[in-house]
């Protein structure tokens, strides 16, 4: 099992928090923890929804079903850490300038 987080904003996001937790619950982890809090991107406040679970699937697996969430979800990335190893998850459609991975603007809520 790898322990897997996401922080997905909330700005301009078309789903609900529970619809992204059902979501994040059958793509990637049947159990999940979840919160609400203020986080930023692009320098702008955006609420974001954390969610920390556990998947069986392999690492490529993973980010590919956290790619087509952030598609779904019409968000350019998702913060994700997979096993403590941090990563900005680009939507496949995205056309725009990439960032890389800061831990400081990375929420968790579990230890």
């Amino acid at each position: 099992m790898k322990k897997v987080v996401l922080n997905i904003g909330l700005n301009n996001n078309p789903k609900t928090e529970k619809e992204i937790v059902n979501m994040f619950q059958t793509r990637l982890s049947p159990k999940v923890t979840w919160a609400k809090v203020v986080s930023s991107y692009n320098d702008e406040v955006e609420p974001t929804l954390v969610l920390h679970g556990q998947s069986a699937l392999a690492f490529k697996q993973i980010t590919d079903a956290i790619k087509n969430l952030s598609k779904d979800l019409d968000q350019e990335c998702i913060g994700t850490e997979i096993e403590d190893q941090g990563l900005l998850i680009y939507s496949p459609t995205f056309r725009g300038s990439r960032f890389k991975f800061d831990r400081k603007y990375f929420k968790k809520i579990i230890a």
